[in-house]
């Protein structure tokens, strides 16, 4: 009998230990990939957060910057959209108090979309304000003070001579009396109109004088002095200085808005709205379509001289509006009122 030593089993422990390696290894492994896939998940979330993040302020963005510029535009409320930063902005104007003739405070509502991956992403903000409607005429002329044209001919109409079909306004609006001469036909719904004193300008035409003529408000087009007379051409919103005369050299359409006396002189034509601070005379053969109104500024006179010549005025609410836009005075937003939508 051989009594060399036989081979002895490993420790049984080990065996126990390597029979567990394996799983362990694998178990590490997975836990391992499941963390990787959730900083992997963790990190697009962020990235999803933040893209969507900036989307929605540059939405907000562009609905402020919506709100903003509306409230900047002198024409009437009506609703516009607005592309801003590469989004649009919806705006819409909500009635909330009627003050008078117009006179209206609106909600002033914009919504701002941009696109993400094709999503929109839409913020909204608001804001209250006072909104005025543009100048309109209460007479083809209108005198503050009294009004003389006993050696005019022609005419003052309030009959409306343009393609608008706008109703018939009166021929001759004054506070003061009116002395209108035989050889001047006045017409209009009534040729002639007695204006009561309590009645302010700015309630019968809408007219805010200081709010057209002190800083802030509408620029015009020239500014006569320094600037010299536009050239003819398209409608123009020109003030002037000083009294004139004006002639045919300074003749146009539009807007004329005089901050003292005006004196109109032979040949001057003007399709618009003319408005006069102080007084206004006219000398020759002169045409105005459109409407006329003096003694706007409180402080001077406002009485009317016509002729001698021929005068002829005629109400066109064609061309009124179309110079009252240029006048028309930027909305007023109401303090405190700013609001932020989702």
């Amino acid at each position: 009998m051989d009594h060399r030593a036989l081979p002895v089993a490993d420790d049984p422990g080990s065996l126990l230990t390597g029979g567990f390696a394996l799983p362990a290894i694998v178990m590490a492994l997975a836990l391992l990939a499941l963390l990787s896939a959730t900083g992997f998940l963790v990190s697009w979330l962020e990235v999803r957060s933040s893209s969507a993040f900036s989307a929605g302020t540059a939405a907000f963005y562009v609905a402020d910057g919506g709100l903003a510029t509306a409230l900047a535009r002198p024409s009437p409320p009506a609703p516009a959209t607005i592309a801003l930063g590469g989004g649009v902005a919806d705006v819409r104007f909500e009635p909330l108090l009627d003050l008078g003739p117009g006179e209206t405070v609106y909600r002033v509502r914009s919504e701002g979309t941009v696109v993400m991956r094709g999503a929109p992403i839409t913020r909204g903000v608001s804001r209250v304000a006072w909104i005025g409607a543009p100048p309109r005429a209460a007479a083809a002329l209108l005198v503050a003070d009294t009004l003389r044209a006993t050696s005019a001919t022609g005419s003052v109409s309030g009959l409306d001579s343009g393609a608008c079909g706008g109703a018939a306004v009166a021929g001759v609006a004054s506070w003061g009396p009116v002395v209108p001469g035989p050889g001047l036909l006045v017409l209009g719904a009534p040729p002639l109109r007695t204006v009561p004193a309590a009645t302010s300008v700015t309630a019968l035409t809408g007219i805010r004088w200081d709010d057209i003529v002190l800083p802030g408000g509408p620029t015009p087009d020239a500014l006569v002095p320094p600037d010299p007379w536009p050239a003819p051409g398209s409608p123009a919103f020109v003030r002037i200085d000083v009294p004139g005369p004006l002639g045919p050299g300074e003749s146009g359409a539009g807007a004329l808005v005089a901050t003292g006396d005006l004196v109109l002189d032979d040949g001057f034509r003007w399709t618009g709205l003319v408005l006069v601070g102080g007084s206004l005379t006219i000398t020759g053969d002169v045409a105005i379509a459109g409407a006329v109104a003096t003694g706007l500024d409180a402080t001077l006179a406002g009485s009317g001289q016509l002729g001698p010549g021929r005068v002829d005025i005629s109400f066109d609410s064609c061309a009124v509006a179309s110079a009252a836009a240029r006048l028309a005075p930027l909305p007023a937003a109401i303090p405190g009122t700013w609001r932020e939508r989702w």
